[in-house]
């Protein structure tokens, strides 16, 4: 008989539930529309910014794969495609590193093309110093290092080797080498 009793105090309990359940969503429909309404826009954005978002990456990182001189990479970095991209600043790296190595080769036989390369290529290395990536970052100070020293700024060169050389690098390939 326990048994039977307490069978027939949870349909009592839970039929009382579902009534006041039921009153709840009668009273408030209007709220709990406009809640899961809200709710389904939010995702949906979020589903449509984040494919966009790897869409644009994926942009970003196609372009810098096929870029080949430094012309090419340094396009790649002003495309608004890619703007805002780590890709965009590793183009940008890779242009002025690849300007670099041009100009120190042209310092041989056209000294003022090769120092007009070397000064983009610093203004480069100099937008990517402050970088947030730590390898871009420390690469950059490698770049503007070699070319400042190919320029003949001697100061300027030990400031960028002198950085490298910091404890905020220690653990760094540049680190030994500067």
């Amino acid at each position: 008989m326990k048994s039977e009793h307490r069978h027939e105090l949870q349909t009592n309990d839970l039929s009382k539930l579902t009534q006041k359940g039921a009153r709840f969503v009668e009273e408030h429909a209007l709220k709990i529309t406009i809640i899961i309404c809200v709710i389904a826009v939010a995702v949906a954005a979020y589903r449509i910014f984040s494919t966009r978002s790897f869409a644009s990456q994926s942009t970003a990182w196609y372009e810098f794969s096929n870029a080949r001189t430094a012309d090419d990479f340094l396009a790649v970095a002003d495309s608004d495609l890619v703007k805002g991209t780590p890709a965009a600043d590793w183009a940008l790296l890779m242009g002025a590193e690849m300007r670099l190595s041009q100009a120190v080769q042209l310092m041989f036989t056209d000294r003022a093309n090769a120092v007009t390369e070397l000064t983009s290529a610093r203004d480069d290395f100099n937008k990517l110093v402050e970088n947030d990536d730590s390898m871009i970052k420390q690469r950059a100070i490698f770049g503007l290092a070699r070319t400042e020293e190919s320029l003949g700024n001697l100061e300027a060169a030990r400031a960028a080797y002198k950085q490298l050389g910091s404890d905020e690098f220690e653990n760094s390939v540049y680190h030994k080498q500067a």
